[in-house]
């Protein structure tokens, strides 16, 4: 039996809609295909005006103890993404490079993919680390965000070179906040990056401005 949850609250028939396609019979999160599904989702909510509804949905196993996470769906700005047990622990530890330097890995030969779709973003050296504003960070931050939406810098880079280029402060004010969302959840974790602190502050400051400056 799974049961499911919602992180934010949106339109009533949202949760009703969703659970509609999640009644097919199934065990394992491995065996869900999750590209078909996000389509049928994507279809249902365009279907019902709730294309853009922003959302985060976890499907729990209530037939163990805790009630472990199969999955979750999440919807930012339309694009449904469907992944296993967020991982909230790991992005814990990461700075906005996309790697855990402060625990020693990162260094030559420890790249990820996700530092590796950082480097069209961010570029850095030993002393300083710049957020590159143009086109082509614009792109990658969004790819980022497409392949980890749980990394709070991909929605965090997106926001300062939104502002930075003067470009759809809507969005920007959107990114922010999902970055807040993301790292108000990674700073409570024990052991998390301190410099994750500094970044909850600097986006809650951007909202704030935004917000006044009537956005």
């Amino acid at each position: 039996m799974f049961h499911l949850t919602t992180k934010k609250e949106g339109k009533p028939q949202l949760k009703l809609l969703i659970i509609s396609l999640l009644l097919s019979p199934f065990i394992s999160f491995s065996q869900i295909d999750t590209v078909k599904l996000s389509k049928e989702i994507s279809d249902i909510l365009k279907k019902y005006g709730l294309k853009n509804a922003s959302f985060e949905l976890s499907v729990k196993s209530t037939g163990q103890v805790g009630g472990q996470t199969a999955f979750v769906i999440n919807n930012y700005n339309g694009n449904i993404t469907i992944v296993s047990d967020v991982p909230y622990g790991e992005y814990a530890k990461l700075d906005i490079t996309g790697l855990a330097m402060h625990l020693g890995y990162g260094l030559k030969g420890g790249e990820t993919e996700l530092s590796l779709l950082m480097k069209h973003v961010v570029k850095y050296d030993n002393r300083s680390i710049e957020i590159m504003v143009n086109d082509t960070a614009l792109q990658y931050s969004d790819i980022v965000i497409k392949k980890y939406p749980h990394f709070p810098y991909g929605y965090y880079c997106k926001a300062v070179i939104l502002l930075n280029l003067n470009r759809d402060i809507k969005e920007c004010v959107i990114s922010a906040k999902k970055a807040v969302e993301i790292l108000e959840i990674t700073t409570k974790i024990e052991g998390h990056l301190k410099e994750q602190d500094k970044s909850l502050v600097i986006m809650q400051n951007l909202i704030s401005m935004t917000t006044k400056a009537g956005y």
